[in-house]
């Protein structure tokens, strides 16, 4: 695997959906998702494509996309996180 790119510490907001979708008649509504606001780590792995993975730093939120591109897997970290400023890590091996 190698570190291509990395974003640490993006603070995000999980949560806080309104309810969507159809409820029977005189149904309660329900209430929103729970907010949680922490800060998490964003990386662009190379390994067969490009690896988007992310995780909160208290761990408890973790997740990871496939890419054929870079370009790609900026672009998704961007629309799901807003993520800007990555830093390079061109010349790092991980394992």
């Amino acid at each position: 695997m190698k570190l291509v790119k990395q974003i640490i510490g993006k603070e995000i907001q999980f949560g806080g959906q309104e309810h969507e979708g159809w409820l029977p008649p005189n149904a309660s509504l329900p209430k929103a998702t729970s907010v949680e606001k922490t800060k998490i780590d964003i990386r662009i792995i190379e390994e067969g494509g490009y690896i988007l993975e992310w995780q909160s730093q208290s761990g408890s939120k973790v997740g990871d996309t496939w890419h054929e591109s870079v370009e790609e897997a900026e672009k998704q970290a961007k629309n799901q996180f807003g993520a800007e400023g990555w830093e390079g890590e061109d010349n790092k091996e991980n394992a």
